[in-house]
C-alpha cells in the first residue's frame, strides 16, 4: 500500500509540475474512458448525485534496472536517408 501512496505523490508532483497543455496531453494518453453514473435524489445542498468510473490504458510494464538518462533514450545515430524531395523520407530503406 505504501508503494502505491508513494507512485501517486510522485505523480502527482510531476503533474504539479506540467503546463495546462502538457496536463491535458497525459490525461489522454493515461484515460481511456470516463463515465458518470447519475444516481436518484439529491445531496445536502439540493446538487445532482452520481458516481465516476475511469477506465485507463494498459501501460506496459517498464523495468527500471533498464532506463538511463533522457539523453541516452532520445539520441540516434543513423538518421534515415531522404530523397530527392526536401523532408520526405524513404520508407525503402531498412535500418
Amino acid at each position: 500500500m505504501q508503494e502505491i501512496r508513494d507512485n501517486f505523490k510522485i505523480f502527482k508532483d510531476v503533474y504539479d509540475h506540467l503546463a495546462n497543455d502538457e496536463k491535458y496531453d497525459l490525461l489522454h494518453l493515461l484515460v481511456k474512458k470516463v463515465t458518470y453514473f447519475e444516481e436518484e435524489g439529491k445531496d445536502k445542498g439540493g446538487k445532482k448525485v452520481g458516481k465516476i468510473k475511469m477506465d485507463l490504458w494498459e501501460l506496459p510494464a517498464i523495468d527500471p534496472s533498464i532506463l538511463s538518462s533522457a539523453k541516452d533514450f532520445a539520441e540516434r545515430l543513423v538518421w534515415p536517408p531522404k530523397t530527392e524531395e526536401v523532408g520526405q523520407w524513404d520508407e525503402s530503406v531498412n535500418l
